[in-house]
């Protein structure tokens, strides 16, 4: 009986209040009376308990008196526990608003599995894709599909590198899952792949034996081996949003490289006519470079560029903390 009337008590705290002291008031308010009561006192009482001794159970005028006066503590104390019932009621109404993102949380996390699992998905189907790419232009070679013997390399060549690129523009342009499979990738494990670029070295060592035009090899060769040799520097001490643009002007000038090389390549007999002819850059393993390196490399530097656009500099976040900690200071909030 105490726990349901102590219930009804926090639930309705104005009814209780009133029925309960109007009761007590009524009926002569005996000393005892009014024990379960809370905030009651003996002294509220006394007055009632002489009246009914006089006139045995109080007169209605004392009982109109009683409940005059329980009435305005009633008031008193209905005010109290209102605000107390408001509070666990705030309180009641927070839980709840906190329940449904409670339960939200499975399903973010099914969201972050389901989402690595596309990521892993779309990591062995490209794997797969630049496999059959290098089985192509490896096969394509060896059938000796890319030779040629003027002083330029010739259009299979041009396209067999122009593909790939098409092929990856489009893709990450349409599609918005491969775009953030793209960009998730570690920039600087792909920086380091720019390490093969020493390669280079290769058409300063044919063009000194006359196998290749010094138009070609010097810009070429030269321009890979700096970007082959410094890769592992931009890597590990340009990688990062502090140094965002020293990181993508060296990504630029890598894409500069390889244009130029290309320009010069299909551009060489033109320029100079009767010098050494491109014939070796046409044939295995040579051609691997024009047919699978080249356009592999121009991806991979596209890519670094645009993770590094996301990248915050440093004076920006400077700036965005100076403006928080000077609302901060405007608005009270002390600083840690």
């Amino acid at each position: 009986m105490a726990a349901r009337v102590a219930g009804y008590a926090v639930d309705h705290p104005a009814s209780f209040i009133t029925d309960w002291g109007g009761v007590a008031g009524a009926v002569g308010g005996n000393p005892g009376d009014g024990q379960h009561i809370i905030d009651a006192h003996l002294g509220d009482y006394a007055a009632a308990g002489v009246d009914s001794g006089a006139a045995g159970r109080g007169s209605a005028g004392t009982a109109a008196a009683a409940f005059a006066g329980r009435s305005g503590k009633t008031e008193t104390r209905d005010t109290c526990l209102g605000r107390g019932a408001s509070a666990l009621a705030w309180e009641i109404r927070r839980a709840r608003m906190e329940k449904p993102f409670a339960v939200d949380e499975p399903s973010h996390r099914v969201d972050d599995s389901s989402s690595r699992i596309a990521m892993k998905a779309y990591g062995k189907f490209t794997a797969g894709l630049i496999a059959a790419w290098f089985a192509f232009a490896l096969i394509s070679g060896a059938l000796g599909l890319f030779e040629n013997q003027a002083s330029r390399i010739g259009a299979a060549v041009g396209i067999a590198a122009g593909v790939p690129i098409v092929v990856f523009a489009v893709w990450i342009a349409t599609s918005e899952s491969f775009r953030k499979f793209a960009l998730g990738l570690n920039a600087r494990t792909l920086t380091l792949a720019q390490s093969g670029r020493i390669i280079g070295v290769t058409f300063v060592i044919l063009q000194a034996r006359g196998v290749l035009p010094a138009i070609f090899a010097w810009p070429a060769g030269y321009g890979d081996i700096f970007i082959g040799a410094t890769a592992a520097f931009v890597a590990w001490k340009l990688y990062g949003p502090s140094h965002r643009g020293s990181f993508s002007f060296w990504q630029a000038l890598g894409i500069a490289d390889l244009v130029t090389a290309v320009g010069l390549g299909t551009t060489a007999g033109l320029i100079q006519p009767h010098s050494v002819p491109m014939a070796a850059m046409t044939v295995l393993p040579l051609s691997l470079i024009p047919t699978f390196l080249v356009p592999l490399y121009l991806i991979l530097h596209v890519i670094c560029i645009a993770q590094a656009r996301g990248w915050r500099s440093v004076s920006s976040e400077r700036r965005s903390g100076n403006v928080v900690a000077s609302v901060n200071r405007e608005v009270g909030v002390p600083g840690r």
